[in-house]
């Protein structure tokens, strides 16, 4: 298990570069080609494996996915090894939602899409299959099948919560999001 800060980020055991006014540790990041060949999308960004190319820069790739759910499915990914969001830097993060604006709006013109999904899974329990960060773009069609679509009705009862526990909800993630932009900013 590779060591993380009290946020989650990434901290390589030569790449602490101080700590934060929380006590949090501050990691540094190196530029590293995908150098994971056990990884199916770090393979593919290195040209030792095939894909359908739909966008290619210096630091994102989309392809369409092998298995779609729909016809033009798409994965954008960092070409850098990533395993989940809490693993990227907001640079990063920021570069990839760049890529999946701009594959997105080119996958509705090519498909005439009537709508589109974007999806992220981090995690085992979130149903994350392979461990590079992707983004997957999805277009939608009237009458589709596709399985994320549900009716409020079709959901089990018990997922909504009270105003009340909404409020609780929010402010616990409010905290989290102040706490991480001053850890941010403290490194600055």
């Amino acid at each position: 298990m590779e060591p993380k800060d009290e946020i989650g980020f990434l901290v390589e055991n030569d790449g602490v570069v101080g700590k934060a006014m929380d006590g949090s540790f501050l990691a540094k990041r190196e530029e590293k080609a995908c150098e994971n060949l056990d990884c199916v999308f770090c393979r593919i960004v290195s040209g030792i494996d095939e894909s359908a190319i739909v966008y290619s820069d210096d630091k994102v790739i989309s392809i369409l996915d092998k298995y779609p759910v729909a016809k033009g499915h798409c994965l954008v990914m960092l070409r850098r090894h990533r395993s989940t969001l809490n693993d990227m830097m907001p640079d990063e993060a920021k570069v990839l939602f760049e890529a999946v604006h701009l594959v997105a709006r080119a996958n509705i013109r090519a498909m005439k899409a009537e709508g589109f999904n974007i999806g992220m899974n981090n995690g085992k329990v979130a149903g994350q299959t392979v461990k590079h960060v992707h983004v997957h773009v999805i277009p939608r069609f009237e009458n589709d099948i596709f399985w994320c679509t549900r009716k409020p009705q079709n959901i089990p009862s018990g997922s909504f919560k009270s105003a009340e526990e909404l409020q609780v909800l929010a402010e616990m993630i409010r905290g989290e999001v102040q706490r991480s932009r001053r850890i941010r900013l403290a490194k600055l």
